[in-house]
């Protein structure tokens, strides 16, 4: 069962191996709203029901809003409840659709097809990738989600041909040198470290009382491997006394990793607020870091430059193709930045 304070590995972002390891920057483009060079055109008038123009395609407010329900349920794409923070994610949703579907034009010219039965063999990976390999739990996966099996496959077929139409783009991108790699390592070489590690054992509850209770009981003497078994709402982890093992500042959620990274060894912390309710932890071993050689640094390191490179790539080719649609907005959902380049890992 998923360790409750550890960012868990969610089944409906549907994320497979063989999506490219630049994929980070295609979603953010592609799939989560990051900027683009999204050209508002002002002249003619939309429909008042709809929310842009792209390529002289009309998209309706109701195609994004089902695509907005798609995202959420594959992806975990929240649209927020206040009303200044979801009109700005609406705006983002509608640039996330325009350069989506300014990417699918791009993968048609360029004979880019992907088939049903490739996008089924592909899902069924997913899905056995997922342990979601028997088809009741796979159909409890949907009605979780709340969306169609042709949604997840047609969100599949966008993303594989995106894939293609990336590998296509940054073929031509020069292989990183040895002495690149070298000269990178030199520059970075205080970074060239592996990550310091963290033994954790934690207890999840419901409430702040809870975890109140739970910090007395430990405050008598009471073994905290015994708390968990009695406590923990995550019971896989509470049947092994609350460990989580040894795990990385960047597994945690952001306000968990900063009390446990920030606590002493052997020190109770918490409670600590997380999407998983409300934890207290203790931690019970330290890995400090280890500098890297060059040797063992070199393979992620060419990964690394190849990727900025394939990036830079990418993103001024998809700047061309952005500028060339002619995006018009409707007013509630014009970007705040519509001429904003689409940001870099390395930003």
């Amino acid at each position: 069962m998923t360790q409750l304070a550890i960012k868990p590995i969610n089944v409906r972002s549907l994320i497979p191996s063989w999506w490219p390891r630049l994929l980070a920057a295609v979603v953010a483009v592609a799939v989560v709203g990051a900027g683009a060079f999204l050209v508002v055109q002002r002249a003619n008038a939309l429909p008042s029901d709809a929310a842009m123009k792209v390529g002289g395609r009309t998209v309706k407010i109701s195609e994004l809003d089902k695509r907005i329900k798609v995202l959420s349920g594959l992806y975990n794409v929240k649209q927020p409840t206040d009303a200044t923070e979801k009109a700005s994610f609406r705006r983002d949703a509608a640039k996330s659709m325009a350069v989506s579907l300014i990417l699918e034009r791009a993968a048609k010219s360029k004979g880019i097809t992907v088939t049903r039965t490739q996008a089924q063999q592909q899902l069924d990976k997913v899905i056995e990738s997922q342990m979601l390999g028997d088809q009741k739990t796979y159909e409890q996966f949907l009605a979780t989600a709340g969306v169609t099996e042709s949604e997840v496959l047609s969100e599949i077929t966008r993303v594989i041909a995106t894939s293609r139409l990336y590998s296509d783009i940054t073929a031509s991108v020069p292989e990183v040198t040895q002495a690149e790699v070298k000269s990178y390592y030199e520059d970075h070489k205080a970074e060239m470290v592996t990550p310091e590690q963290r033994s954790i054992s934690n207890i999840v509850v419901a409430t702040e009382a809870e975890a109140d209770q739970v910090l007395a009981e430990l405050a008598k003497g009471t073994e905290f491997a015994a708390v968990a078994r009695s406590s923990s709402r995550d019971s896989g982890t509470a049947a092994k006394g609350g460990s989580l093992g040894a795990v990385q500042k960047s597994q945690l959620e952001d306000t968990y990793a900063k009390a446990a990274f920030g606590a002493a060894k052997g020190k109770v912390f918490g409670p600590v607020r997380t999407s998983s309710g409300w934890n207290v932890g203790v931690v019970t071993d330290v890995t400090e870091p280890i500098p890297v050689g060059l040797e063992d640094a070199a393979q992620t390191l060419t990964q690394t430059l190849t990727t900025q490179a394939q990036t830079k790539a990418w993103n001024k080719w998809l700047g061309r193709q952005i500028k060339a649609a002619e995006v018009e907005y409707a007013n509630d959902y014009r970007p705040k930045d519509p001429d904003a380049p689409p940001a870099t890992p390395a930003d």
